[in-house]
């Protein structure tokens, strides 16, 4: 019978189960690199709220307000993609 502290140590004690398989490095790198990807469209989303603030305050249009409200969905969208890509893919 073999004793729990026993299973728990192996013979690579600093093993990593991303480094288990090349299908693990693989997926655990295509996430990361999804991740950055989707952090970085995040930061794109933030600066385009920026944009359309300021274009609002310089150049009063009827359709500002239309144009914020697709803005802060895609900003919201941007905001899912990268919650999904870092907890559930």
């Amino acid at each position: 019978m073999i004793n729990l502290f026993q299973a728990t140590i192996s013979s690579q004690p600093f093993a990593s189960p991303l480094l288990a398989s090349p299908e693990a490095l693989f997926y655990g790198f295509l996430k990361v690199i999804f991740v950055v990807g989707a952090l970085l469209y995040l930061i794109f989303a933030v600066l385009i709220i920026r944009q359309v603030g300021l274009m609002s305050r310089t150049i009063v249009t009827g359709p500002s307000a239309l144009l914020k409200t697709l803005v802060l969905a895609h900003f919201f969208v941007a905001g899912v993609v990268f919650l999904f890509f870092t907890f559930i893919l």
